[in-house]
C-alpha cells in the first residue's frame, strides 16, 4: 500500500499553526509543518487528520473544507482545513514546539515535506 498523509490546517486571526518535529525524530528533523498524519491501513485520511490533532497537540479538530493545492507533491497528502477545539498540549514525542505564524512569519520557517508549497498555496486561496 502506497503511503498516505493526511494535513490539518488549522487558521485563526490570520495564523496559521504549525508544529516542529522533534529533533531527534527519524524523519525530516526540527523541521516544521501543520499537523501532519501518516494514514493507517484501513483508516481514512479524514479521520486520520482528526486522530493526529488529538495525538499531536491536543485539539478536537473539526473539518470545514478540504483544500487540493496544485503545487504540492509526494507523499500523496490530503488537506484539510478546519477547527481546533481545546488547549493546545503538545505530544513532546511528535512535537518540539508549536506557534501561530502569519504568512510573512511562516515563509521565514524550514518545512518538512514541501509544506513550504501549501503554505504559498494557502496564502494565493487567500485563506492565509
Amino acid at each position: 500500500m502506497k503511503e498516505l498523509h493526511a494535513c490539518g490546517v488549522i487558521i485563526k486571526n490570520g495564523k496559521i499553526l504549525l508544529t516542529q518535529r522533534p529533533l531527534t525524530d527519524y524523519s525530516e528533523p526540527g523541521k516544521w509543518n501543520p499537523i501532519n498524519e501518516t494514514v493507517e491501513e484501513g483508516e481514512s485520511p479524514d479521520i486520520a487528520v482528526v486522530r493526529g490533532a488529538k495525538e499531536e497537540v491536543g485539539l478536537k479538530f473539526t473539518i470545514t473544507k478540504v483544500f487540493k493545492p496544485i503545487t504540492f507533491v509526494d507523499p500523496d497528502t490530503y488537506i484539510f482545513i478546519g477547527i481546533g477545539k481545546g488547549k493546545i498540549v503538545p505530544q513532546e514525542s511528535e512535537v518540539a514546539q508549536f506557534g501561530w505564524f502569519s504568512f510573512t512569519e511562516a515563509q521565514k520557517l524550514e518545512y518538512a515535506y514541501n509544506y513550504d508549497k501549501l503554505i504559498e498555496d494557502l496564502h494565493m486561496s487567500d485563506l492565509l
